[in-house]
């Protein structure tokens, strides 16, 4: 484990806050202009995928094919 000063541990905190508030005002951006255009569609139910939908090749996540 790397061991940091607390200045340093404040500063990286920060940053990830940071960071993650920004992406998040990106994201809420991008769904009112889809809205504001019509692009979204309501889905009933979300996609899940299993273990055995995806396989590894050379070290990447594939999508199995069908």
């Amino acid at each position: 484990m790397e061991k940091i000063s607390p200045l340093e541990a404040m500063y990286r905190n920060t940053r990830s806050m940071l960071d993650a508030a920004f992406k998040n005002i990106a994201m809420q951006r991008i769904v009112k202009d889809g809205v504001a255009v019509g692009a979204p569609e309501k889905v009933d139910t979300a996609i899940r995928i299993k273990d055995d939908d995806v396989l590894i090749n050379s070290g990447r996540w594939t999508k199995t094919p069908i």
